[in-house]
């Protein structure tokens, strides 16, 4: 009976041993959300939507920044400049902030009469995690009822019907070749009339992955919705607060492409040591001076393509013109960055397979991003006993690999030796140091080189051919 007793007494102490672990842990987890909330305000001024029952339809509410340096009284004059009106006319107008236990749900009460701008700090600490760090205001002469505030203001439109498994991403689909030429004529047609808004959310219907950035939390939505916009201002706005939206390269699919991209400058999160070193330094190789010092290896590329296509006979109908454009700004990108032309153009011409650095970059960049896959190589023989389709492209994958990194140690070696590019991107990567003196990683070197290919010369081909 005794030895009964102590197994029951073990028993419930692991239960509540376990039980206060997973409160702690619930507890720790809203801790740091709402810590990550407070963070992702602005350090430097405050984010107010405010609402005017006086001029304003029943659902419009107006962004209102106010520097947190700033007083009631120019609170006061910055909502009137918001809103377009004449600061006199509002003279009588105070602010009442409006409290809601959820984000959509409505208003249960309007708090007292804002008289100090530090009040604000204390609204802001007291919102729910899962609320944005805005602070809602109504700008009225006398205090309204909690049920004539309207809903808060919106999170932006879903670019159409999200439908089962595939979400949004049928907005993808369309004439062009290129998935994201449709999403913009479907979504932001040239005529400037936007079906959804000029800012949406995507969904491409399943839930991504969004690894650690520091000790940032995320939130929810983060792992389902995407947001793209053609409005200037939401982009200038962007620009203005960098430091309040970084660079961040954590999503599923592109920590999958880093994996054959590595740690290069447009294929990492800014928390990187050599993205900021990277960031430091290459920019200088784009400078105007060297910009303009390419242009004879581009002029020369430019003409070898015309000189291509001007040995076809009057009314020849050119083939694969995406291909076309690719050997032409691959030869160039690599030209000017490393030195080395090769001479891909004129492969093409003389029906000749292309560069090897061009095929193994295409390859592992293909299987890196899935666009190359286990049924794109292999069809039906995938499913053939013992033949490991996935399996066999893995393998051919990692030889890729490492076929791309013995090419880019030769580049680098070559012009370290002054043999390839003494003016090229590869040799100021070697030759210059940041500010604080230090120079790019010698392991990072592969990485940024494989950037630059896919910057380069992908995306140049890509806007020739919507042009053509």
């Amino acid at each position: 009976m005794a030895a009964e007793n102590s197994q029951m007494l073990k028993l419930a102490g692991g239960m509540a041993v376990g039980a206060t672990a997973l409160m702690m842990a619930s507890t720790l987890k809203q801790s740091l959300k709402a810590s990550a909330r407070r963070e992702a305000s602005s350090s430097f001024e405050y984010h107010l939507a405010v609402h005017c029952p006086q001029i304003s339809s029943c659902s419009t509410w107006q962004l209102v920044k106010l520097p947190k340096v700033a007083n009631v009284k120019e609170l006061h004059q910055a909502t009137c400049a918001a809103l377009g009106k004449d600061v006199e006319t509002f003279q009588d107008f105070n602010f009442y902030p409006v409290e809601r236990k959820t984000v959509d749900g409505a208003c249960v009460k309007l708090g007292p009469q804002l008289k100090e701008i530090g009040c604000l700090d204390l609204l802001l600490v007291a919102l729910p995690p899962d609320h944005l760090q805005v602070v809602q205001l109504i700008f009225a002469p006398e205090v309204p009822q909690p049920a004539e505030v309207p809903q808060g203001p919106k999170a932006f439109n879903v670019c159409g019907m999200c439908l089962p498994l595939v979400g949004t991403s049928h907005q993808f689909k369309g004439p062009y070749a290129i998935p994201e030429y449709n999403f913009a004529q479907n979504v932001f047609p040239p005529t400037g009339k936007y079906p959804y808004g000029s800012t949406v959310r995507s969904y491409d219907g399943r839930k991504q992955d969004v690894w650690e950035f520091g000790t940032t939390v995320f939130h929810e939505d983060t792992q389902y919705t995407e947001t793209m916009t053609a409005d200037a201002n939401i982009v200038q706005e962007l620009i203005a607060r960098t430091s309040d939206f970084p660079k961040l390269w954590n999503r599923d699919v592109e920590v999958g492409l880093q994996d054959f991209t590595a740690n290069g400058l447009f294929t990492s999160s800014e928390k990187s040591e050599d993205w900021k070193t990277g960031h430091s330094l290459l920019p200088r190789g784009f400078n105007q001076i060297k910009v303009k010092a390419f242009a004879p290896q581009i002029l020369a590329k430019t003409r070898s393509f015309v000189g291509e296509w001007s040995k076809f006979e009057a009314g020849h109908l050119v083939e694969d013109v995406n291909e076309w454009l690719t050997a032409m700004t691959a030869d160039a990108v690599v030209s000017c960055s490393m030195g080395m032309d090769m001479r891909n153009v004129e492969r093409l011409g003389s029906k000749q397979a292309p560069h090897k650095f061009v095929e193994t970059f295409r390859f592992g960049l293909g299987v890196s991003i899935g666009s190359i896959t286990a049924q794109s190589e292999y069809g039906l023989k995938r499913f053939l006993p013992f033949f490991d389709a996935e399996g066999r492209l893995q393998a051919k994958y990692q030889e890729t690999k490492k076929e791309m990194q013995r090419q880019v140690e030769d580049l680098v070696e070559a012009t370290r030796r002054g043999e390839l590019g003494e003016n090229s991107i590869i040799a100021a990567m070697l030759k210059d140091a940041d500010p604080d003196g230090k120079r790019v990683r010698y392991g990072a070197l592969y990485g940024h080189v494989v950037n630059l290919m896919i910057a380069g010369h992908e995306t140049t081909a890509a806007t020739l051919g919507f042009t053509l």
